[in-house]
C-alpha cells in the first residue's frame, strides 16, 4: 500500500487530480513492513496462479 499512497501522492501533485471519495477510503487499509518486496510477492502470486498442474 505504501506504492499504492506514494504514487498518488506524486500523480495527483503534479497533475491536480482530485481523489475520489472511494479511492481516498482505500488509501491505508493495511499496513506492510518498511523492507517488503512486492515484487517478490507479485511474483509468487504468478508463480502459484500459473503453476503446472497434471491433469489425470
Amino acid at each position: 500500500m505504501l506504492v499504492l499512497n506514494t504514487y498518488l501522492r506524486l500523480n495527483t501533485s503534479a497533475m491536480n487530480i482530485e481523489l475520489t471519495p472511494l479511492v481516498k477510503s482505500l488509501s491505508g487499509v493495511i499496513q506492510l513492513p518498511s523492507d517488503f518486496d512486492y515484487k517478490e510477492d507479485y511474483t509468487a502470486f504468478l508463480i502459484k496462479k500459473y503453476e503446472y498442474k497434471k491433469v489425470e
